[in-house]
């Protein structure tokens, strides 16, 4: 995998929320159609609805993306959640302990995006940021 994009009504208002919510870093930015945050090892896209849709494709975009921002230790995961909701994001899901023995909680952006914020034991986080596989 290397770009997640996630439909938005309102760039600027979009990169003004990632930045204040996730401290997301614009590096390139074309008009008011896209923008885009280099993370590590792949890229995030914030992508204007009305340029997707000009893409022609017969679907609509997404309600709900389905990845997770991984992190190493559960206060760390409260922490970025209570600064979303600072932000004026909802939080959909309080972080809790989970059945499958990681802690977890959901976070959704004012354009619907529902984002997974946890600590699995299954992955490492490396000191650069990468997320690999424990014991692979």
């Amino acid at each position: 995998m290397s770009l997640i994009t996630l439909p938005v009504d309102d760039l600027a208002a979009a990169i003004d929320f990632y930045q204040r919510a996730m401290g997301w870093d614009i590096k390139m930015r074309f008009g008011d159609e896209i923008a885009f945050v280099q993370m590590n090892g792949f890229v995030a896209a914030l992508w204007s609805r009305t340029s997707w849709e000009a893409e022609g494709l017969d679907f609509a975009p997404p309600g709900y993306t389905s990845f997770a921002i991984n992190f190493t230790r559960p206060p760390e995961v409260d922490e970025v959640v209570a600064q979303w909701a600072e932000a004026g994001g909802e939080v959909a899901k309080e972080p809790k302990n989970v059945y499958w023995g990681g802690y977890s909680g959901y976070v959704r952006d004012p354009w619907g995006n529902l984002i997974e914020l946890a600590v699995n034991d299954a992955l490492l986080i490396t000191d650069e940021g990468y997320t690999e596989l424990r014991g692979s």
